[in-house]
């Protein structure tokens, strides 16, 4: 699968080490549910990668977060141009992140003092 992320627009387009990990986990994380629906939270999405390929792979409904106004047009524009217009990507800050609903799947590639501060609010979700 291709999926075309331009680099210089924002963080993420798939080569560095964590989130090329992060998506050979997804790749692994859909194919044991293909045939079946499942959701993707994707936290910190920065240029959308994470969220492009959960949809490609075939979440039903796949939700994208970033604190960065700049990176939620870019990841809108990107999920766009990689023909996964049925992400909802929004401008929030995972610190302040009321979560509402269950995920299937939540990705978080974010710097691990974030993380570490997120988790409680994550693992609920």
């Amino acid at each position: 699968m291709v999926i075309s992320i331009p680099p210089h627009l924002a963080f993420g387009t798939g080569h560095h080490a964590t989130t090329a990990t992060v998506l050979r986990l997804l790749a692994d994380f859909a194919e044991d549910r293909a045939g079946s629906e499942w959701s993707l939270l994707d936290l910190g999405t920065g240029s959308g990668v994470l969220a492009i390929a959960g949809a490609r792979l075939g979440a039903t409904r796949v939700w994208a977060c970033d604190n960065d106004p700049h990176a939620v047009r870019i990841a809108r524009t990107n999920a766009g141009r990689n023909g996964a217009k049925d992400i909802v990507v929004d401008e929030i800050d995972v610190l302040r992140w009321k979560p509402r609903r269950k995920w299937t799947c939540v990705a978080a590639n974010l710097f691990c003092t974030i993380l570490e501060q997120a988790f409680p609010a994550i693992v609920q979700r």
